[in-house]
């Protein structure tokens, strides 16, 4: 997986389990040596907005998602490898944090490619168990396609 700078990423938030009321995502680099400033900026469509100067994509209500598709175009100067972290929101009480995608590389050449991500996670009050399946998919294309 990887990317180029000033291109952009589609991505798709996907539950495979019970939907979605909130979440947050962020491009931070992935080497965590590195200054881990929020990179690049997101597309805001229905259901969201931005957030940390724009650098963060944010639910806008607390409308049950299931799926949720937006761009996020890389900044026009090289910055690195990068990956994505999620919040997801159920209700008040339940809730996933620091949801890390795999890491998505710069190169010269970009790639179609899909990232998946799982975890278990205990809900809160009722200890049971889920597994919270995600799903984001990344279609790299140059930054025309978004004009």
């Amino acid at each position: 997986m990887s990317f180029k700078p000033g291109q952009g990423i589609a991505v798709t938030l996907k539950s495979f389990s019970a939907g979605f009321t909130g979440f947050m995502i962020q491009a931070k680099r992935s080497d965590a040596s590195q200054s881990q400033e929020m990179l690049g900026t997101f597309s805001v469509v229905s259901n969201t907005r931005l957030a940390c100067s724009g650098k963060a994509l944010v639910h806008s209500n607390d409308v049950e998602k299931s799926s949720l598709m937006f761009n996020w175009i890389a900044p026009d100067t090289p910055v690195g490898n990068i990956h994505f972290r999620v919040t997801f929101v159920q209700s008040l009480t339940i809730f996933w944090s620091n949801k890390v995608s795999r890491v998505l590389v710069q190169k010269s050449l970009a790639i179609n490619s899909t990232l998946s991500f799982a975890s278990n996670c205990s809900m809160m009050p009722t200890k049971n168990v889920c597994l919270w399946l995600v799903t984001i998919i990344l279609f790299v294309y140059t930054l025309y396609y978004f004009e």
